[in-house]
């Protein structure tokens, strides 16, 4: 049987490891260093990130990364750019700002096309080519 203490050193390893593989992909993919310490999955508007995810990722992102337990650390790590991506947020000046202050991050930029997006669009490819070969 596993001790408490066991599994706390275990969710403790995924904590960090998951920490370091979403500072990684968010440099990856936007160029932006993020200390893993300090990678959010509930970003807020400080964050000049933001995470685009499918559907049923969602449940991962409703909590903050230290209150995951050992399977949705699992989760999240596997799902790295396969379930969900960063995504950038750009500045967004209100009008009773300055123009030389800095703009806070509030609006997330929408890409050409989004990740979530472009999964769909592949999973339709598929099914298409597999009636294709089907019918051929």
């Amino acid at each position: 049987m596993t001790s408490r203490r066991s599994n706390n050193v275990k969710r403790a390893e995924w904590n960090k490891r998951c920490r370091e593989e979403l500072s990684a992909h968010i440099y990856n993919k936007l160029g932006i260093t993020i200390e893993a310490t300090q990678v959010r999955l509930k970003t807020n508007a400080n964050d000049p990130y933001a995470w685009e995810r499918m559907e049923e990722k969602e449940h991962l992102f409703s909590k903050n990364l230290s209150d995951l337990s050992t399977g949705q650390l699992k989760e999240l790590c596997s799902g790295i750019n396969k379930s969900f991506a960063p995504t950038y947020k750009r500045p967004v000046v209100s009008s009773h700002q300055k123009p030389d202050q800095d703009a806070s991050f509030l609006e997330v930029v929408e890409p050409e096309l989004n990740f979530v997006a472009k999964i769909d669009e592949l999973h339709r490819d598929n099914h298409r080519l597999a009636c294709e070969i089907r019918n051929w």
